[in-house]
């Protein structure tokens, strides 16, 4: 799964790093980590990496360092945050560029909805012979509320799911 890998630092444990992965905004989990009790002072991104498989990016990002890793059973390494990026750059799964949707799948039926609403309005103003105003009116008021109901669709996906 596409997501971030990234690289954490925290001025209360000078010179590690915490190297992990997240699907969501490095910034976000940084905030997560840093929101623990148990840690004095929050955590910094010092780099982040979009990534076409996270899993398999830390994964081999955690191999690289591992003469550098703390403990096995943690995500924190005795190396600077350069370091651990120079390491993630010779790397097969960081050289592929994750994929980019260029639109949101809700975008293609939000334009077609548009046009074809906007046509029906002129189709009916020749049809009755509406004037200009009302004309403007109709297909302002229709193309908002369009935009509403398709600009919703991930606000209510979010509440599902």
């Amino acid at each position: 799964m596409a997501g971030y890998v990234y690289c954490l630092t925290n001025e209360a444990i000078p010179k590690l790093v915490k190297i992990g992965k997240t699907a969501r905004d490095p910034l976000v989990r940084a905030s997560e980590i840093s929101a623990a009790t148990g840690v004095p002072t929050p955590f910094e991104v010092a780099w982040a990496r979009k990534v076409p498989d996270m899993d398999k990016a830390e994964s081999a990002l955690h191999k690289a360092l591992a003469d550098h890793r703390l403990t096995r059973r943690r995500e924190f390494f005795r190396c600077s945050p350069a370091e651990a990026l120079a390491r993630s750059k010779k790397l097969p799964s960081f050289a592929a560029k994750a994929p980019v949707r260029s639109r949101r799948n809700f975008d293609v039926p939000m334009g077609f909805a548009m046009t074809t609403t906007t046509l029906g309005v002129f189709g009916a103003a020749v049809a009755f012979d509406l004037d200009a105003s009302t004309i403007a009116t109709a297909t302002a008021g229709l193309g908002l509320a369009l935009t509403v109901i398709f600009q919703s669709v991930p606000i209510f996906r979010a509440f599902r799911g």
